[in-house]
């Protein structure tokens, strides 16, 4: 495990110091901003802008996709003035993988399924003395078999629990169950585990698939949603609907713990707001896009 730890800095390290992808270099930077407020961080697609507020091409994202070291997520969003719904997120494997690690070990060693069961043995690898075997099972299970042969969006609910019950054949052919555990291990015990985890959730869109998660997702939408809402209203209130950056500066972003320029870039990437640089000068103007700007303000405040 330490050796893969040491791979993954590697391999993070090499893409953060690439100079020849714009487009990583901002992505890289935006993830640095998140560590410590969102864990794993994430990023969006159209945060991922040239200094000319232009969206980057994404190839480079979408090559890391493929080899399996980035995750693509599906991130709901409630934008309804702008018709938007969701918006395409990334996220590394490593910074997920290293979360869940954690997560698993502090909030879940002790599994309700591992509590003894009438004729339980020691041996069993339910039972309390292997926690750290069944643990480092399910990471395995999470790393080398879901994001290693699952690297879309969302997954079919069908085919997932087909082949989670082919991982639960092989894992009792492979260590001591006992006769009690074994009645409760199934395909439907795994999945279970992958979204109390975090790493799944239902699509309100397809009844039949999963999307593919993080375990900070929800904070992640708080976070934003507040602090858009906050900067959204204070450029309504002004005269014509746009302020100096600098003016941001002293708002205090409702919940949200993000730096400012977070925010201004999923703002001007979804097309709430205009970022333009004004006679030269070094502070950008935002500028609230016609069709926010005409809605009353919201009356309920955010609150700080």
């Amino acid at each position: 495990m330490m050796e893969e730890n040491d791979k993954d800095e590697k391999i993070i390290e090499f893409l953060e110091n690439y100079e020849y992808s714009e487009t990583l270099n901002i992505f890289f930077s935006l993830r640095k901003d998140c560590i410590g407020i969102i864990d794993p961080p994430i990023v969006l697609e159209h945060q991922i802008l040239g200094n000319d507020g232009n969206r980057l091409p994404i190839q480079d994202l979408e090559m890391l996709v493929k080899d399996g070291e980035l995750r693509k997520l599906k991130v709901p969003r409630s934008l309804s003035y702008k018709n938007i719904t969701s918006s395409i997120g990334y996220s590394l494997k490593s910074d997920i993988l290293r979360v869940l690690k954690q997560r698993i070990q502090e909030k879940y060693s002790n599994l309700e399924c591992q509590n003894r069961l009438n004729g339980c043995f020691l041996e069993c690898l339910f039972n309390n003395e292997n926690n750290n075997i069944l643990l480092q099972n399910i990471l395995n299970l999470i790393k080398e078999n879901i994001f290693q042969n699952y690297k879309t969006i969302s997954i079919n609910n069908k085919h997932l629990l087909d082949y989670l019950s082919l991982i639960c054949i092989q894992w009792k052919s492979q260590y001591k169950i006992c006769q009690s555990h074994q009645t409760n291990f199934s395909g439907d015990f795994l999945l279970n585990l992958l979204i109390k985890f975090g790493i799944l959730r239902s699509d309100a869109s397809d009844l039949h698939s999963l999307i593919f998660t993080t375990p900070s997702m929800g904070l992640f939408i708080q976070y934003l949603e507040s602090g858009n809402t906050v900067i959204i209203n204070s450029l309504k209130r002004s005269k014509y609907k746009e302020l100096f950056e600098d003016k941001f500066n002293t708002l205090k972003l409702g919940k949200s713990l993000l730096p400012l320029d977070f925010h201004l870039r999923d703002l001007h990437g979804t097309g709430i707001i205009k970022r333009m640089v004004v006679h030269n000068n070094p502070i950008k103007v935002c500028k609230l896009c016609n069709i926010i700007a005409n809605r009353r303000i919201q009356k309920k405040r955010t609150t700080t």
